[in-house]
């Protein structure tokens, strides 16, 4: 089993995973990180590269809502990630999709459309996780705060300061770590989230663990055993 480390392992590059293994009938299976682009959508696609070993496929989804993957400039449309989702479950991929809630332009009702979407569509892949938005340094949102939402960031130029404070245009709040996962807090509670098969936070080395024996629902009791839960009392 390898996981090949990439953030965006794009659809060409794992194609050719799957060229080199089926022609020279290499026993192995794998997995990596992808970008939902329109190749990985096809139910072909997914199908050559299942048969080329790849057992599972790590997404960041990151909202159910078009208007916030438009205002994040994510370039994925959430019809095409339901599409990918049916047919990765139909050929037998695995698949984890992560999400986050608190992106400086989402109001609360968009936020509550990712819930909504990761209830949706629970039945057809493996695993969910769900966090909070970040503001991290050299990211484009941090270059450009002004045009996503952010009135002005509280201590900018401190050297370590990885996760700063900023103030949203929309309100005269601070939007800090602790509002933002107060509000995650707020929405696990309403959505009853971890009745549906998602986890919070997830150790990614455990990955590996998913597939011995070919069944993420057989090794569920094994991997249970590799996951970080969250004590969301202490969130409270």
């Amino acid at each position: 089993y390898i996981y090949f480390v990439d953030e965006a392992m794009p659809y060409f590059m794992m194609k050719k995973v799957a060229d080199f293994i089926i022609k020279n009938n290499v026993k192995i299976k794998w997995f990596c990180e992808t970008r939902i682009e329109k190749n990985l959508v096809k139910n072909e696609n997914l199908m050559h590269l299942k048969e080329g070993g790849c057992c599972f496929l790590i997404n960041g989804i990151e909202s159910g809502s078009q208007k916030t993957l438009n205002e994040m400039h994510k370039g994925i449309i959430i019809e095409d990630v339901t599409e990918y989702l049916k047919n990765s479950f139909k050929v037998g991929i695995g698949t984890l999709c992560m999400y986050f809630v608190g992106f400086p332009t989402e109001t609360q009702k968009e936020a509550r459309k990712t819930f909504n979407y990761i209830k949706q569509v629970k039945d057809i892949h493996t695993l969910s996780t769900i966090g909070f938005f970040c503001l991290e340094r050299g990211t484009d949102v941090y270059k450009n705060p002004q045009e996503y939402g952010i009135k002005s960031i509280i201590n900018k130029d401190v050297l370590y300061n990885t996760n700063p404070e900023y103030y949203l245009k929309s309100s005269k709040r601070i939007s800090n770590t602790f509002t933002r996962r107060k509000q995650l807090y707020n929405l696990i509670k309403d959505y009853k989230i971890l009745d549906d098969k998602i986890e919070n936070f997830l150790n990614r080395e455990s990955m590996i663990f998913l597939f011995e024996n070919d069944g993420y629902n057989k090794q569920m009791e094994k991997v249970e055993d590799y996951m970080i839960s969250v004590n969301l009392e202490d969130l409270s």
